[in-house]
């Protein structure tokens, strides 16, 4: 028996592990949201910058995704 799904295509997820990386992450996220079949799930282990801060802005821009 096949299973049915709502999408057309497959989705794929990406995980990104995001510590202390401020620098990068409004890079590394806008290079992934392009693409229409993703999710993201940014795992953020307790950053010292402001990597979380940044994640959370990302994160309410972008609730379909991540």
């Amino acid at each position: 028996m096949a299973l049915e799904s709502s999408y057309s295509s497959p989705r794929i997820s990406i995980v990104v592990l995001a510590k202390n990386c401020e620098k990068y992450i409004l890079g590394c996220v806008g290079s992934i949201i392009p693409n229409t079949n993703t999710v993201i799930v940014i795992v953020d282990p307790g950053s010292l910058d402001r990597t979380s801060e940044l994640v959370s802005l990302i994160e309410s821009a972008y609730s379909d995704k991540i």
